[in-house]
């Protein structure tokens, strides 16, 4: 099948000017999720909820401290050993 330049000219027509509906549908869209979503999200933050990833990381945060602190207490608690038996040398 075969289109005549009138056809082809038509044809080339329908499809700019659905790309240019479709893109500004897509557009407006993307903008009105976008906007709805930022709405949503304020009003949780605004009554306490927060983010799972969030709970995770300050989850996270806390295990990283305890863990520190821990090691801190068995330097301690080793360097107290060692010049008790004489073996510390301090570096310092």
């Amino acid at each position: 099948m075969t289109l005549t330049p009138e056809e082809m000219q038509l044809l080339f027509e329908v499809v700019a000017i659905s790309a240019c509906v479709f893109g500004a549908l897509g557009y407006v869209g993307g903008f009105l999720f976008g906007t709805i979503t930022q709405v949503v999200v304020d009003w949780l933050r605004r009554r306490g909820a927060r983010a799972p990833f969030v709970q995770r990381a300050d989850a996270f945060e806390r295990r990283a401290q305890r863990w520190a602190a821990a090691h801190q207490r068995i330097a301690a608690r080793n360097r107290r050993e060692a010049i008790r038996r004489g073996d510390w040398v301090d570096s310092a």
